[in-house]
């Protein structure tokens, strides 16, 4: 395998793309179904967007990062990729002017950020020279300044496995970086994927292991722990292959202190049921009391619909994901409430659509 395909195999696994890249999901035939009528949620006096991924065909021969309002009108697409780049995981910044993601191309894969206008993109030179081989799954912090990343050291073995994915922060104004994971994880975890609780103190993030069984893939499960390091604790069990964990916003309300995640991420879900969304409160402790904490959103046994990718709406009392039809390949986003009541459909492209990430919209001058 190329330095490249080993690049995307563990990028991939890490950041969720997996189902789609892997072909885990039809590639093409995709329909829009009805209920264009069913919109999102519209908090009174605060202005939203939505950003996400949408592939530019049906053959998913690259993809392109769109933008939308908070009801899934008004969309573009703000950057313009060929065929053969894969623009893939946007994350609003916390003013919404700018959108960070991944940009997957046959040589890289590495973080951009473009305005969320679509007027400007730069890619980001945060010094990754061999071993580093890639960025990826950029998230902002709170400050707007800073960004958390993870990036893939080789060399790698011969199941296309890192030697190292930690977790790093940039300082967006010095391109400086440090690094997040502690240094023990080398070798047998991967970190990525991170949130802040609000008040700044916790990061939620996704960590992966060796797999669970001969020839399986990696095992995953949601953590958090102290901006130093400090406090570590796993809030999933490794059996669930909880994924894609977002920390809400919500300082009051029922999304208060909630990790929404989605369930079996690496696509290994047991036989007859599909990925679910699900919440999880994240000061639970231990990871047993946790379990039994655990609040589904979808239903296991829905196949052929499956809802993967959530995030909180920026007031914590909606969440948003994209809901796939297996038997058709089409994907759109969806909300729902924190519950998992009063789903309603956003989007009805005719292409697949995945990755949406909520947030603020930026402020008028």
């Amino acid at each position: 395998m190329t330095r490249t395909g080993r690049t995307r195999r563990i990028a991939a696994a890490v950041s969720g793309v997996a189902l789609a890249l892997a072909g885990l999901l039809p590639a093409s035939g995709a329909t829009a179904g009805n209920g264009a009528d069913d919109r999102g949620h519209r908090s009174p006096g605060v202005t939203t967007q939505l950003a996400w991924t949408r592939f530019i065909d049906d053959d998913r021969s690259g993809a392109r990062i769109v933008v939308g309002d908070q009801d899934g009108r008004h969309v573009r697409e703000i950057t313009s990729s060929p065929s053969g780049v894969y623009d893939l995981n946007p994350q609003i910044s916390p003013d919404g002017r700018w959108i960070a993601f991944e940009r997957v191309t046959p040589t890289s894969y590495g973080l951009v950020l473009v305005r969320s206008d679509g007027s400007r993109e730069e890619p980001l030179d945060l010094g990754c020279t061999w071993p580093c081989d890639a960025e990826f799954v950029p998230m902002w912090d709170t400050d707007g300044h800073h960004l958390f990343f993870s990036r893939a050291y080789g060399p790698y073995d011969e199941h296309g496995n890192a030697a190292a994915a930690p977790l790093f922060r940039a300082d967006l104004r010095t391109l400086e970086v440090e690094r997040v994971s502690s240094p023990d994880i080398d070798g047998v975890h991967e970190d990525a994927m991170v949130s802040v609780t609000p008040d700044g103190a916790t990061l939620v993030f996704l960590r992966l292991g060796p797999p669970l069984r001969p020839g399986g893939p990696p095992s995953v499960a949601v953590h958090r722990m102290n901006r130093d390091g400090s406090d570590l604790r796993r809030l999933t069990p490794w059996e669930l292959g909880g994924d894609h964990p977002k920390m809400s916003p919500a300082r009051s309300g029922p999304g208060k202190g909630l990790v929404v995640f989605e369930t079996h991420g690496t696509g290994d879900a047991p036989e007859g049921e599909v990925p679910v969304v699900a919440t999880v409160p994240v000061d639970c402790r231990p990871v047993a009391q946790c379990e039994r904490r655990i609040r589904y959103l979808t239903s296991p046994t829905a196949a052929p619909i499956v809802y993967l990718n959530p995030d909180w709406s920026p007031d914590g009392r909606r969440i948003v994901a994209f809901r796939s039809d297996r038997s058709t390949g089409a994907a759109d986003l969806w909300t729902m409430r924190w519950d998992g009541r009063d789903k309603r459909r956003l989007t009805t492209s005719p292409l697949f659509e995945m990755r949406p990430d909520w947030g603020a919209a930026p402020s008028r001058p």
